[in-house]
């Protein structure tokens, strides 16, 4: 039964690879949808549209990207509000304007990104084809990062998805003039610690994410309902969540200190050189190996953070530990510069990473 259910799962990926690209590539002379598939859509849904260009602005464009995943917001008389989906890389100083989606839990090969802001007006006769729909977790997220881009950026859209935005394990929510981070929840209790912009105002001070004036108190925390009227301010990373985590089972008065491991009486060793990229049995890039140490192998879960958005957006990451990778193959090597980067990101975020700049001297 296991054999058969990873068939149909290679299967499922591989046509909705293949029905992606048709529509992808279809011809600008191409029937578009009628109207009763065009009233038909709800918000949350996902359709393939050419661009919303003229005829010269779109002939800049490169063919096989005219036509795009758009996100329906709302319907109009003879168009809709959408928002745009990309693959393509973007610069750190918008990242806060995107929502990551797809992959695996759309039945997708890579990772897209929808642009929050602004919203665009496609008419439509523009649309192709339907593709696919955001899960209802995906449109609460957007509108938790609407509520922050109107918090922070002042960036006032209006359109909301209609699904319940509950508080979640790194958001940072504000209610009565009081800032708070969300540590744990579930369907009736928050568990939430208070932030401060003060330092001495908190018994066990520890820096909240990346931030070098905000405070969150380990030794007040606080249980809020559900059920009340919060704000959101912001978002962050999960893997910062995973750290307090840590630093709450160890009790570490003093967590925001790095604290390297040291090496005693046993040295790391390597079964495959530093940077090496290990593939599993679907050819999907799982594992980038740094070393072994104690009959462990260390590396960067590469089904969880996407390479090119840690070099790019310098992303905070943590190494995994696995007791096996016999099962993976070798790929391609990072090598140089791009090794570099994210080690030293490592040695900054993870206090098991064991390797030290600048040389790194095991790189090949």
């Amino acid at each position: 039964m296991t054999i058969i259910k990873k068939i149909k799962d290679y299967l499922y990926h591989l046509l909705n690879l293949i029905k992606r690209y048709i529509n992808r590539y279809r011809t600008d002379n191409e029937t578009t949808v009628n109207e009763g598939f065009f009233k038909s859509l709800m918000p949350g849904d996902i359709v393939w549209s050419k661009m919303p260009l003229d005829d010269i602005s779109l002939a800049k464009v490169k063919p096989g990207h005219r036509v795009r995943p758009y996100v329906f917001l709302k319907r109009k008389k003879d168009s809709f509000w959408g928002l745009y989906c990309s693959s393509s890389a973007i610069v750190k100083k918008e990242i806060e304007t995107y929502h990551l989606w797809g992959g695996d839990r759309y039945g997708l090969s890579k990772i897209s990104y929808i642009r929050l802001s602004p919203i665009e007006i496609i008419p439509r006769e523009n649309i192709i084809s339907y593709m696919t729909r955001l899960k209802d977790a995906d449109m609460s997220i957007i509108n938790k990062k609407l509520d922050i881009l109107k918090h922070n950026h002042h960036v006032k859209t209006k359109f909301r998805f209609d699904v319940k935005m509950a508080p979640l394990a790194g958001d940072v929510i504000s209610f009565k003039h009081k800032h708070y981070y969300v540590f744990d929840s579930d369907k009736t209790n928050i568990k939430a610690f208070r932030i401060y912009d003060d330092a001495s105002k908190c018994n066990k001070p520890y820096i909240l994410g990346n931030s070098r004036h905000l405070y969150i108190d380990l030794d007040k925390m606080v249980n809020l309902k559900d059920d009340q009227a919060f704000k959101y301010v912001d978002m962050l990373n999960h893997s910062f969540n995973e750290e307090l985590t840590k630093r709450l089972k160890t009790k570490i008065k003093k967590p925001d200190i790095k604290v390297k491991t040291k090496i005693e009486n046993e040295d790391p060793y390597w079964i495959y050189q530093e940077g090496q990229i290990l593939l599993n049995k679907y050819y999907e890039e799982d594992f980038l190996y740094f070393y072994s140490f104690k009959n462990r192998h260390y590396g960067l879960n590469l089904k969880r953070y996407n390479l090119n958005r840690i070099k790019d957006y310098d992303e905070v990451i943590y190494l995994e530990k696995r007791r096996s990778i016999s099962q993976l193959k070798a790929g391609n090597v990072l090598k140089g510069d791009d090794l570099a980067e994210v080690e030293t990101l490592l040695y900054e975020n993870d206090d098991e990473f064991i390797l030290e700049p600048p040389t790194f001297k095991h790189l090949i």
